[in-house]
């Protein structure tokens, strides 16, 4: 939990995790772009743990997007 915690810390989107506003996404290098809609329909729902477990799948990718 401390290592979850200590990447969290640096990550400042993390902010965003309560409420991320899905409509506001940014074209690149936005990890909300790539929440699958059913996972951002239940988002209120979904324990916190559960919000992270999905950021940390969805920074790296948003992370390695490349935008000629």
């Amino acid at each position: 939990m401390i290592v979850l915690k200590e990447l969290l810390r640096k990550n400042r989107e993390v902010g965003l995790l309560d409420d991320p506003d899905f409509n506001k996404t940014r074209r690149c290098h936005d990890w909300r772009n790539y929440i699958p809609d059913e996972l951002r329909n239940a988002w209120k729902e979904l324990s916190y743990e559960a919000r992270i477990a999905a950021y940390l799948v969805a920074k790296p990718q948003a992370d390695r997007e490349n935008w000629d």
